[in-house]
């Protein structure tokens, strides 16, 4: 479940901003209210924070001092801050120290900001799954798990090529990779629980897969047509996991 930290301490608008928002995105989500600085101070320290929404003006200080505090514990954590006296030049001003994702002006409602805090708790969703980092020259790809069907290594290129499912379009692209070094590469994959080893140079994620055969010892996979058969030293182990998928 991902969490809000809510900071404002008039408690009507903070119970009407987080009803309002708690019924936009759903029980995934919870908001946590805080009514002061020290109260959201202890939050921190009790819930981990994916998202917060602080005012500037507040009874025992700045919102701003905090949401240095939170930039600080969190690089990434997106901060909105909000002010009865929000000026373009403030707001640059912030957005440039603490890489705002948004900023604004009281009196707001949950409906103003609730479309940008869906797209920020995906972005953060994201962010936060397992991952398989690799290199291509001096730039770095971070790929979900969860979205990789399967990893073959090509030795005659020495490559590695990963297939990719797109959840959003529903689409299925290849990518290849410097094969790196495999010792590296395979305890990346070690690390993971998600994806399975079916052959000396065949990794497949359960989650993509279709049917398994196990008379020919072949697996099918969803959203391409590709059939993979499972090596003679993956048999037992990978029977045992896929068979339970029928």
């Amino acid at each position: 479940m991902q969490t809000i930290l809510f900071l404002e301490d008039d408690k009507v608008i903070n119970q009407e901003i987080s009803t309002g928002l708690k019924a936009g995105l759903g029980n995934g989500v919870q908001i946590i209210s805080a009514y002061t600085i020290s109260e959201a101070r202890q939050m921190m320290q009790d819930f981990k924070i994916d998202l917060s929404i602080v005012s500037i003006e507040l009874p025992d200080g700045n919102g701003i001092d905090l949401a240095r505090e939170m930039r600080t514990e969190d690089e990434y954590m997106p901060i909105m801050l909000a002010s009865l006296h929000l000026t373009a030049q403030l707001h640059m001003e912030l957005n440039n120290e603490l890489d705002l994702f948004l900023a604004l002006k009281k009196p707001f409602g949950a409906d103003e900001i609730l479309p940008r805090v869906k797209r920020n708790l995906q972005k953060v969703k994201r962010r936060q799954e397992p991952s398989l980092v690799l290199k291509e020259g001096r730039t770095r790809f971070k790929i979900p798990i969860s979205t990789i069907i399967k990893i073959e290594t090509i030795k005659r290129k020495k490559r590695i090529e990963l297939t990719i499912y797109n959840n959003e379009t529903g689409s299925v692209s290849l990518q290849e990779f410097p094969m790196q070094s495999m010792e590296d590469f395979m305890q990346l994959l070690g690390e993971s629980k998600a994806l399975v080893r079916i052959h000396q140079s065949t990794v497949v994620n359960p989650d993509f897969v279709l049917h398994y055969d196990g008379a020919v010892n072949e697996l099918h996979l969803k959203h391409t047509k590709r059939v993979l058969s499972i090596g003679k030293t993956y048999r037992e182990t990978t029977g045992i996991l896929f068979g339970r998928l029928k």
